[in-house]
């Protein structure tokens, strides 16, 4: 009897251990348009949606964004819209997807032509989010735009 108790005692032990080496993150997810293209396109002063995206296993976030545009001026808001379901349409507007209340913008200016960028974000806890690109007044026709999402927890 000593021995199987000395097993199991030696079994849960290890899978103890193993447990505290399981690592969560951070992990690195490239946001994409509505069709999953890395370049986000942002004509003008048009409002663009990333593809949805589930943010239910993360406790710490992170994003990581910059802009490119050879020849005109950027002028892009950057914004995280937040739901408890997935879109109708991907690069929809859809009312399921709203900016939490005090949420601040992620950006609303870039200083420097295709420079990364690196922020923490503070999401409410819903299973689903996506960015809201909006092409302010002044943006160029030929933006693009990058977001990589970090996500990670204990």
């Amino acid at each position: 009897m000593r021995k199987v108790i000395s097993v199991v005692l030696a079994v849960l032990f290890m899978f103890s251990m193993a447990q505290a080496a399981v690592s969560y993150g951070p992990e690195a997810i490239i946001i994409g348009n509505a069709t999953g293209v890395e370049d986000i396109a942002v004509v003008n002063a048009t409002t663009v949606y990333s593809q949805s995206f589930n943010i239910e296993n993360g406790e710490y976030f992170g994003v990581a964004y910059r802009a490119l545009n050879t020849t005109d001026p950027i002028s892009i808001t950057i914004q995280l819209c937040q739901s408890w379901t997935t879109p109708a349409t991907e690069g929809a507007a859809d009312t399921n997807y709203v900016v939490p209340i005090n949420m601040p913008d992620i950006t609303t200016a870039f200083a420097t032509n295709n420079t990364w960028y690196i922020t923490t974000l503070s999401p409410v806890p819903t299973p689903y989010a996506r960015f809201k690109i909006i092409g302010n007044s002044t943006n160029g026709n030929l933006t693009n735009v990058n977001i990589k999402l970090f996500k990670a927890r204990k």
